[in-house]
C-alpha cells in the first residue's frame, strides 16, 4: 500500500472545530459522507441490530467510566467509538427505525482547497531539508510539519499548520533561489537515507520532484493570501 500526501487550506475557525469534533477528520481525510463510527451505526440500523452481547456491554462500560483520564481531545472521538460498538451488544433494533443522516460538514470544510502530490512527498521534504526525518521550520514545516489533530489514519494523525505557520512557511518556500532545490537533488544519498518511495535513480524523479515543489509552493501562497491553515495528512 502506497502512502501519498493531501494538502487543504481551510480558515482559522474550521481548524478550531476541527480540534473539538475530530470525528470530522475521517470523514474529510478519506472524503466520505460519514465517520467509521457512523457507518458502523448505520451497518447495524440496516441489519436490525445484533442480539445482546452481555460481556461486551460490561467491557465498553469500564472503558466509557475510564475516559475522564483521557484528554479532551480525544474523548469525543472515544465515545463515538464507543456507541458504534455499543450498537452491537443491544437488542435487535427495529430495521424500520429511519437512518441517522449525518450532520453537514461545517462551511469551510466542504469542497476546501485541496492538493494531492501523491508519492513526492518525502523527496520533497528531503530537498527542503536535506533530512529524511521531522525537521525544524519553516521549510521543515512545509511537508511534515504542524502539531498532530484527531486519530491515526493509517500512517498517523493529520497535521494542521495555523494560519501564522503558513505564512511563514509562504515566505520560507517563495525566497528559494531558483535552481537551488534541483542542486540537493542527489539520487545515491537519498536512496541511503530511505527516502520514500526509493527509485531515485530513474529518469524523471528530480523534474517530478521539481513540479511537485512549485505546486506547494503555489498552495502555501494561496492558502496565505486568504489567511488560512493547512492540513497535512497521509494516506
Amino acid at each position: 500500500m502506497s502512502m501519498t500526501a493531501t494538502f487543504k487550506h481551510i480558515p482559522p475557525a474550521v481548524l478550531d472545530t476541527l480540534r473539538r469534533r475530530p470525528a470530522l477528520i475521517e470523514r474529510i481525510a478519506f472524503e466520505r459522507g460519514e465517520s467509521v463510527a457512523e457507518a458502523n451505526l448505520a451497518w447495524v440500523a440496516a441489519h436490525g441490530g445484533v442480539v445482546g452481547a452481555p460481556p461486551l456491554a460490561t467491557a465498553l462500560d469500564r472503558i466509557e467510566s475510564q475516559l475522564a483520564a483521557l484528554p479532551a481531545s480525544q474523548q469525543t472521538l472515544v465515545r463515538q467509538q464507543l456507541d458504534s460498538l455499543r450498537a452491537l451488544a443491544v437488542p435487535r433494533a427495529d430495521p424500520r427505525r429511519p437512518r441517522r443522516v449525518p450532520d453537514p460538514l461545517p462551511d469551510g470544510l466542504s469542497g476546501a482547497p485541496t492538493l494531492d502530490i501523491d508519492k513526492a512527498w518525502h523527496g520533497l521534504h528531503y530537498l527542503l531539508t536535506g533530512s529524511a526525518d521531522e525537521a525544524p521550520g519553516p521549510l521543515g514545516d512545509a511537508v511534515m510539519g504542524g502539531r498532530e489533530i484527531g486519530p491515526d489514519l493509517g500512517y498517523g494523525p493529520m497535521r494542521a499548520l495555523d494560519a501564522a505557520r503558513v505564512a511563514q512557511t509562504s515566505t520560507a518556500l517563495d525566497a528559494l533561489a531558483p535552481g537551488a532545490l534541483g542542486s540537493r537533488f542527489d539520487p545515491s544519498a537519498m536512496e541511503a537515507a530511505g527516502v520514500y518511495p526509493g527509485g531515485w535513480s530513474e529518469p524523471g524523479t528530480r523534474v517530478w520532484l521539481l513540479e511537485t515543489f512549485e505546486d506547494v509552493r503555489g498552495f502555501y501562497r494561496e492558502a496565505a493570501s486568504a489567511g488560512h491553515a493547512i492540513l497535512l495528512y497521509l494516506t
